[in-house]
């Protein structure tokens, strides 16, 4: 975990000594920070993919869920979560991005919520390629506002019942792309062959980084030749 996270202490300031202020802030500084170190204990193996409509729209309700639970109990205070709101519109209007137009709004969403995506798909085992992230981006910024305004309701004592997360489906994971490997198959992949070097690679005992950076390099090759053989890649595939 040292070598994943970098150091084997880490410290956070909330940046307030009012106490009541500190609860606030630090409810939702919990609840990244729960996503954030399962980030690190979950190994991806998964090829990116991309997600059908409905799996976006539940995976953003899912991190909506998330989000409306850690604030239940102790929702904090009514400041906190109007800011939040207020926050969340000016990134969907592209504020805090240099860019104009669509893309200016992407990066201000990125800038915003890639982090939180990030945990939830570190979380789930799950790689999205690019576009998908694009089509995530604003479901989850629709999500996490309707987050935002339920505990604002309930910082202020309106436990009321969420009438719109019926909108959003279950959101069931994804089934990993690799096929089960057998003891006779003869030609093993790219990904086969990455995992007997993981293998090795822990048993002596070298960084946790250099595996997950190789694993991500290895998995877009492997979806780029479409899962093959290794031992069936072309000469053109492999430059």
């Amino acid at each position: 975990m040292v070598d994943s996270v970098g150091r084997d202490v880490i410290k956070e300031s909330l940046r307030t000594r009012d106490k009541a202020e500190a609860i606030s802030r630090f409810t939702i500084r919990h609840a990244q920070s729960l996503a954030e170190w399962e980030r690190h204990r979950t190994h991806l193996t998964a090829i990116p993919r991309r997600l059908s409509q409905k799996e976006c729209v539940a995976l953003a309700g899912k991190l909506r869920n998330v989000w409306i639970a850690a604030a239940d109990d102790e929702p904090g205070s009514e400041l906190v979560w109007a800011a939040a709101m207020a926050d969340d519109i000016r990134a969907r209007v592209g504020q805090g991005s240099l860019m104009v137009g669509e893309a200016g709004v992407l990066d201000s969403l990125e800038n915003r919520f890639g982090p939180l995506l990030d945990s939830t798909l570190f979380n789930e085992g799950v790689v999205v390629d690019q576009p998908t992230r694009n089509k995530l981006l604003p479901l989850v910024e629709k999500a996490m506002h309707e987050a935002n305004r339920i505990n604002l309701m309930k910082a202020g004592g309106d436990y009321s019942e969420d009438e719109e997360a019926s909108k959003y489906p279950a959101w069931k994971g994804v089934p990993s792309a690799e096929p089960p490997r057998t003891g006779n198959d003869p030609k093993p992949t790219m990904m086969d062959l990455f995992a007997d070097w993981e293998k090795l690679h822990r048993q002596q005992g070298k960084s946790e980084k250099t595996v997950t950076d190789f694993r991500q390099k290895v998995a877009h090759f492997h979806e780029f030749v479409g899962g093959c053989a290794a031992k069936n890649l072309t000469r053109q595939q492999q430059r």
